[in-house]
């Protein structure tokens, strides 16, 4: 994997982190066919930061596309569940897979 894409981009320190999350588009809420369902309940995260996350989705996302996410986590031995909403910063299509890689940055974060 080309890590090197998205490396000069980052703000804060990254850690690893491979975990299930559930997008839900928020632009999209009203169109036709999506009713507010998740866009991609598969979506597994690489890595994630204070400010952001990068993931792995079977969907296409638009740039500034806000989405809802939702994931859980492991901290000081206890499991979190955690929803906030971002935005896709960059979208990188993977040869031959029909995945996406996304750059996400979390919105509002303090």
């Amino acid at each position: 994997m080309d890590t090197d894409f998205y490396a000069d981009r980052r703000r804060s320190p990254r850690i690893p982190l491979a975990a299930l999350v559930q997008l839900q588009s928020i632009d999209h809420l009203g169109d036709p066919g999506e009713r507010g369902l998740p866009a991609n309940p598969g979506g597994l995260s690489h890595d994630v930061s204070e400010g952001g996350m990068c993931l792995f989705t079977q969907k296409e996302h638009d740039i500034n596309e806000r989405l809802l996410l939702t994931f859980e986590y492991v901290k000081m031995g206890c499991l979190n569940i955690t929803s906030c909403e971002g935005s896709v910063v960059w979208s990188k299509p993977l040869s031959g897979d029909r995945r996406y890689m996304l750059g996400i940055r979390f919105r509002d974060v303090h």
